[in-house]
């Protein structure tokens, strides 16, 4: 029996993939060089959560061995109006996971003003969500079971915390009960903690009220001193003055590090001094956002970097975590980016063992934004961690403004490479709705499942388990041992069928680029090298689907490889 699979190799574009077992090797000829690739993996927009969505890192909470993310939105009002909720995506594929809301929902508890990954406190195998609620009991925080949605434990009477999504945070053991610990930074009154993530108990307690220092973000900075515990760094970008207490002088702003253990300074930090402008001084607001990097220069203590949105036009500060010397400094693009907004740890986007910078220019204070007329709709941003060159950038669009609480998710479909989030606004006022997009940077993304009864294959690549992750391999199971299986490379996607068989990749000349017959083992496996860096032609996508032609026939998922530079 023939199998309509033996299609003339198409090379649209003049491209011809060359395999050798199934190793992407190459094209002939080369598309030429590009910014780092781009694929957006979730784009998620709720109908009642307004516009204050944010994701934020989360750990495994479905147990599935890949991360997940949390997007929080305080103002939601599926579960009651105003109670906020949390929603929990698959690394994975971007499934929504859970949905976690206050205790009893009512107007104004606004769970989920801050959220954060609590780690495995239960020791059950899923990994738990920490969230902090401005209605419940004078703001609290609440600790979910990511198994079943419970909350485990909750504090209550912490203060006001005013709006911002990076408030909270957890860090590394503190106490040494082996589970991640929690800081949290309240506005009224003045005051950091940090708590044990076990059973929310204090462990130190800052008053701030008296110290002439008022944060407004509070961010894990990493092993800054070299001690092995991550230490806080927190950033006052009214400094010298406190927020709220009327005219509010031009100041600098500032920024210090203190060690999560005993809440000793490490580093004190002053910005710039404020710029003339048309209608007087203009403050730099140095200490907007902050962020812990990595260990840049390999020195063996953790860098960090400082956002200052008014200073010229806009500025990121990248600092030593050693003796804080400045390592880098970047520049906005023009007063209306409002650059030095947000910025996070993006980890190794680029592959060159160096984290890297996400960066969100999100108009703070523009009229009309996100997306309004007098808004640029907003940037999101990669700069290298190595040299602070520019790696990668994006503009919004009149419906979806960029930029706001962006967010380094690390790497949550382990193919070695992080993903970057960003919250959107849409400025649609019959739809005003909020959302994030992720954003993947490598790697491959399984699509085109459960198409039909004989969709029994899986197909699944792994990244590399030294050296450079993108020199992967491909595996496919569950084929008749011994039998007779293809596969097919395709530059497109197309759910049609051979044979009753279920395909994805694309059934013409003009987009299949490859086939290839092959043995699965005794097994029924068929495993090959199949590395996805490729120089010159990073960003072209391609798709395979494998397919068993010995009785009884079969397809497996589809699976979309994104090559990289």
């Amino acid at each position: 029996m023939k199998i309509i699979l033996d299609f003339n190799v198409g090379c649209r574009r003049s491209l011809q993939l060359v395999l050798m077992g199934l190793a992407f090797l190459g094209l002939l000829c080369r598309l030429g060089e590009a910014q780092l690739p781009l694929r957006s993996q979730f784009l998620g927009s709720t109908a009642g959560a307004g516009t204050g969505m944010h994701a934020r890192r989360g750990g495994d909470v479905d147990a599935d061995g890949f991360p997940d993310f949390l997007i929080g939105a305080d103002h939601d009002s599926t579960l009651g109006p105003g109670s906020g909720s949390i929603r929990v995506f698959s690394g994975r594929d971007g499934s929504l996971i859970a949905l976690f809301g206050p205790p009893n929902p009512v107007l104004g508890e606004f769970l989920a003003r801050a959220v954060a990954d609590a780690g495995d406190v239960d020791q059950d195998g899923h990994d738990d969500v920490v969230a902090y609620a401005l209605g419940i009991n004078g703001g609290s925080l609440l600790l979910f079971s990511g198994a079943a949605g419970n909350i485990l434990v909750t504090t209550s009477n912490l203060g006001f915390l005013t709006p911002g999504n990076y408030v909270l945070d957890t860090v590394k053991d503190i106490n040494g009960d082996g589970v991640r610990d929690v800081v949290f930074l309240s506005q009224n009154p003045w005051m950091l903690r940090t708590f044990s993530g076990i059973d929310l108990s204090l462990l130190l307690q800052i008053d701030l009220s008296a110290t002439g220092f008022f944060p407004q973000i509070v961010r894990n900075a990493g092993d800054v001193n070299g001690d092995g515990i991550d230490d806080l760094i927190l950033g006052a970008p009214f400094f010298p003055a406190a927020p709220g207490g009327g005219v509010i002088p031009p100041g600098t702003g500032a920024v210090i590090v203190i060690s999560s253990l005993d809440g000793s300074l490490i580093h004190t930090l002053q910005g710039p001094p404020p710029t003339m402008g048309l209608f007087g001084p203009i403050p730099s607001r140095f200490g907007f956002t902050v962020d812990g990097l990595g260990d840049l220069d390999v020195d063996g203590f953790d860098d960090f970097a400082v956002g200052a949105p008014g200073d010229g036009l806009g500025s990121i500060r990248i600092h030593s975590g050693f003796d804080a010397s400045q390592m880098g400094f970047l520049i906005g693009f023009s007063t209306l980016d409002g650059f030095g907004t947000f910025l996070s740890r993006a980890d190794d986007v680029n592959g060159d063992g160096t984290p890297d910078l996400a960066v969100g220019a999100a108009v703070w204070d523009a009229p009309g934004a996100p997306g309004g007329a007098n808004a640029n709709n907003g940037l999101m941003l990669v700069y290298s961690g190595v040299d602070f060159s520019l790696l990668f950038s994006e503009q919004g669009d009149v419906q979806r403004g960029l930029g706001f609480a962006i967010m380094g998710l690390g790497d949550l479909n382990g193919d070695g490479f992080p993903e970057i989030a960003t919250s959107i606004g849409d400025s649609s006022v019959a739809n005003n709705n909020g959302g994030v997009r992720v954003y993947s940077f490598g790697g491959t993304r399984r699509y085109g499942e459960n198409l039909g009864g004989l969709q029994t294959l899986n197909q699944t690549w792994f990244p590399a388990v030294a050296g450079d992750p993108a020199q992967g391999a491909i595996v496919c199971s569950g084929g008749a041992p011994g039998g007779l299986g293809f596969f097919g490379v395709s530059l497109e996607t197309a759910n049609t069928s051979v044979m009753g068989v279920p395909v994805v990749i694309d059934d013409t000349p003009q987009e299949l680029i490859l086939t290839q017959p092959f043995f699965f083992d005794g097994q029924g496996k068929y495993a090959a090298l199949a590395p996805i860096r490729f120089p010159g032609l990073g960003g072209l996508l391609i798709r395979s689907q494998f397919f068993s032609l010995t009785p009884p026939f079969a397809s497996s998922n589809g699976l979309e490889f994104l090559l990289l530079p």
